[in-house]
């Protein structure tokens, strides 16, 4: 299952990619991806992005390489003019995924997009560009029994990017918060034209007529709920309270209650599709 944390900045969303991953690492092998630009998930993880670190970034022709794509070929070449792309797997891990991969621990490696690297400044490429690998990479990600967890970018622009159809499922991080919830709505919407399930989860819910709000307004997408949890925010996932746990264990059942495995990379087909024909027009 390939599963993208999105939300608003400062919503929670590392927070959840990272205990989410550790507690998927429990089960069985996790891929975390640290899709944004502060790489707080790969800090969290302990990992230093130095200008020897593997990220998609700098892995970027690589990349291309691996998928046949020359480097004045436009991306969309790579699904729409290929009837059998290729393809990645974690289960044998690929030699691009072995390079992208950084060992955390038996069960669990980190990839980063690496948005936020120094490098990057001076870089030919916007966010998208530096983006576009891991776009294709997770429609063409087969995982099996494994799991994916990507800590998205904040806000909207990379689902408008069409980056998460490669998911089968986005988990959006919603707080008792205007702008929060905001976010969260546009994310739902945005989603929706995609045609990708999103679903939400409360983070540090608090009684107040914000909170109320959330059920009255998403409560048939709301999965579960994270309580504050000071050894969340220590990120010791040893010593996180049982409350946590059991909130993480509904949570998981409530994903496996409506998960449906999809044809990610039709789905992104039929996006790169759709903004073809607009060009076009």
């Amino acid at each position: 299952m390939k599963i993208a944390i999105v939300g608003k900045g400062g919503s929670g969303k590392s927070s959840t990619s990272w205990l989410l991953s550790k507690f998927l690492s429990q089960k069985s092998q996790v891929l975390a991806i640290d899709a944004d630009h502060n790489m707080d998930l790969a800090g969290i993880y302990g990992l230093e992005i130095n200008q020897d670190t593997n990220t998609f970034h700098r892995l970027h022709d690589r990349f291309r390489q691996e998928v046949g794509l020359l480097e004045d070929s436009k991306w969309y070449r790579i699904i729409l003019e290929n009837e059998n792309p290729h393809r990645f797997s974690l289960s044998p891990k690929d030699s691009y995924t072995k390079l992208i991969s950084h060992f955390i621990n038996q069960n669990l490696d980190l990839a980063v997009v690496g948005l936020g690297a120094d490098d990057i400044m001076f870089s030919d490429r916007c966010a998208h560009g530096h983006s576009a690998p891991l776009k294709f990479y997770l429609a063409l990600l087969e995982e099996d029994d494994s799991y994916v967890v990507v800590d998205g970018v904040a806000g909207a622009d990379m689902v408008n990017f069409g980056l998460y159809n490669g998911v089968d499922m986005i988990l959006g991080v919603v707080e008792p918060h205007i702008n929060s919830m905001k976010v969260f709505r546009q994310l739902l919407e945005l989603s929706r034209l995609q045609n990708i399930p999103m679903y939400g989860v409360v983070n540090k819910p608090r009684e107040n007529n914000l909170y109320q709000e959330i059920y009255q307004d998403f409560g048939n997408i709301i999965l579960g709920e994270i309580k504050y949890d000071e050894a969340i925010i220590d990120y010791e996932f040893g010593k996180i309270s049982e409350h946590t746990l059991d909130s993480l264990n509904n949570l998981w059942n409530n994903v496996e209650k409506i998960y449906k495995k999809e044809d990610t990379l039709e789905r992104l087909k039929n996006f790169e599709r759709k903004k073809l024909e607009k060009r076009l027009k």
